[in-house]
């Protein structure tokens, strides 16, 4: 790789913040906020968390005129520069209509594109490098920020622009793949959790068989599914099939451990609620248990159990679905509930459900603000519309090869995510040479 070259950032990039004539109070007089979609929007990262979606705050135009002296556009680094958030590094998206920046956060982008190449820009900051870079200017005792004026100042040190244009490219490359990977699983789990609904929670196969229509579906799955409706204290079920509570239908309902941590990379993983987001399990959140401190067996959680968390605000209610599990013993703490059926086919369908009436679950805490706990006999309460097992087990083999093929992503996913943390501050850095990287990654088999 050629020589790293330093610069001052504001030598070679154009550096901007939230412009409202230097008032938060003319914002708050200017700026109309909108729920939904209209004509501009802000993009703010003091709340920013996984999710870049959350970052977005939608205005009218007029609110834009007033704000269009920070208009951003696709591929400009957004940086927070106030709050926990501070440093924070954000990737404008392209969303088809004009964007501007909100308060708590500076943008920039390259003056010359011979000099410094855009994706070079961002990947830096992401990189240990850039992150060092950024924790140099923060100051302030009450949060951390920074301002403009020293973010300008910064010395970026950079190789020659097609050393830096191939660096971006093997970084976006991994980046790619990693999204493709993210928006199969979204399909993959839509699917799964669209099937679900239509057989058991909009009745569609019964309806259809009722009105005299098709089902759409093969005869021996048709043939499960009812041709009428009965009343119940639920109101119009299908024919045959009962109402149980949770905890008749469950052959394990019950809380996790109070962990004896011990050091990553020993014990059992214990996965906390901080794991548990979109119905899944983030596994990087977990930490470790000591088993010789406090026994485990029994404890361990399988394939298709249900995992609900179960206690404070904001996390309360969350489910997720436990993958297939390649270490033998993970368990959960005292904060999340587990919940399996009798059977790995009704835990499925159990787990499915759950997923579905996660807002319900979610009304069911109780207790003070701070302290809502959502409790073993509430939950284990809940009535269930249950089908014939025939009809659960049928859903299980139609539904199995969706999961198989999210879990297997899942894996290549994370195997990416660990290529591209490894490969950040070594290509950044210059500690690796950009031919090396390459035979890495065809070595993995990427």
């Amino acid at each position: 790789m050629s020589k790293l070259v330093t610069y001052k950032l504001g030598d070679i990039c154009n550096v901007t913040d939230y412009v409202a004539n230097g008032s938060f109070a003319a914002l708050n007089e200017n700026v109309e906020y909108l729920d939904t979609k209209n004509y501009a929007v802000m993009i703010r990262l003091v709340d920013y968390k996984s999710n870049w979606k959350s970052s977005l705050l939608y205005t009218t135009k007029k609110s834009y005129e007033f704000l269009k002296k920070s208009s951003l556009n696709p591929g400009d680094v957004v940086i927070a520069n106030v709050g926990a958030n501070a440093g924070t590094i954000f990737r404008v998206p392209n969303l088809g209509m004009p964007m501007t920046l909100a308060p708590n956060a500076v943008a920039c982008f390259p003056k010359e594109l011979n000099i410094l190449d855009r994706d070079f820009l961002y990947y830096y900051f992401l990189s240990s490098n850039g992150q060092w870079s950024i924790s140099t200017i923060l100051g302030g005792s009450a949060q951390p920020k920074f301002n403009k004026t020293d973010f300008r100042s910064l010395e970026l040190s950079v190789p020659a622009i097609d050393d830096q244009k191939a660096i971006s490219h093997i970084l976006g490359t991994l980046d790619k793949k990693i999204e493709l990977n993210k928006k199969t699983n979204k399909s993959l789990e839509d699917i799964a959790k669209g099937l679900f609904k239509s057989w058991f929670i909009d009745f569609d196969p019964v309806r259809a068989k009722a009105e005299g229509r098709s089902t759409g579906l093969p005869d021996e799955i048709s043939d499960l599914f009812p041709d009428s409706f009965e009343d119940s204290e639920l109101g119009e079920i299908p024919y045959t099939w009962r109402i149980y509570s949770l905890k008749e239908l469950s052959s394990y309902l019950s809380r996790g451990i109070s962990p004896k941590y011990c050091e990553q990379g020993e014990g059992v993983r214990v996965v906390n609620q901080k794991c548990i987001r979109d119905g899944m399990i983030d596994f990087s959140k977990a930490r470790n248990h000591d088993p010789l401190l406090k026994k485990i067996e029994g404890r361990e959680i399988q394939k298709f159990d249900c995992l609900i968390n179960s206690t404070g605000v904001g996390t309360l209610g969350r489910v997720a679905v436990t993958p297939d599990i390649e270490e033998k013993s993970v368990i959960v703490d005292s904060h999340v509930t587990v919940v399996r059926g009798k059977n790995i086919e009704q835990s499925l369908f159990l787990t499915m459900l759950l997923l579905q009436r996660q807002g319900e679950i979610e009304s069911l805490g109780e207790g003070s603000t701070g302290q809502t706990e959502l409790s073993r006999k509430i939950l284990g309460d809940l009535e269930i519309i249950f089908p014939s097992e025939k009809l659960i087990n049928q859903f299980f083999i139609s539904s199995l090869s969706l999961f198989k093929r999210k879990w297997l992503n899942e894996k290549i996913t994370l195997k990416l995510c660990e290529l591209k943390d490894t490969l950040l501050p070594k290509l950044i850095s210059g500690e690796l040479r950009i031919p090396d990287a390459e035979k890495i990654i065809l070595e993995a088999g990427i």
